[in-house]
Parts: structure tokens; sequence; C-alpha cells
């Protein structure tokens, strides 16, 4: 999620985003996205900036 300095304006920057970590600049964030399944197991890593643009796949997990 991404607001502002008030707190107002919450916008969702990844709907199944888990485990956030913002790069020392501020710039990018890495996070992990299991998708649509209940229990987390296929976690992919994922990078975008700190406003939700340009989301990158880092990892390709394929579950046996």
């Amino acid at each position: 999620m991404s607001m502002d300095i008030s707190g107002d304006n919450i916008e969702t920057l990844a709907e199944e985003g888990r485990f956030p970590s913002l790069s020392p600049d501020g710039l990018k964030i890495v996070y992990c996205d299991g998708g649509v399944d209940p229990f987390f197991k296929t976690r992919n890593v994922f990078i975008m900036n700190s406003d939700g643009s340009d989301k990158i796949q880092l990892t390709d997990f394929q579950p046996d």
C-alpha cells in the first residue's frame, strides 16, 4: 500500500504482495507474490518503483 504523509489517498501497489522491502534510496520495492495460491507456496520475487510502476518478475518458481 501507498499513502500520503497524512495517511490519506491509500493506494494498493501489489494485490497479492507480501514481505515488502524498500531499497536504501527509497526508489524501489522488492516483494514476494503468491498469486492465487491460498497457502502462498508458489512465491515469486518482484521489484517495482516505489510508486507501483514498472513491476518486473525476478524469479519463476514452478512447484512440482
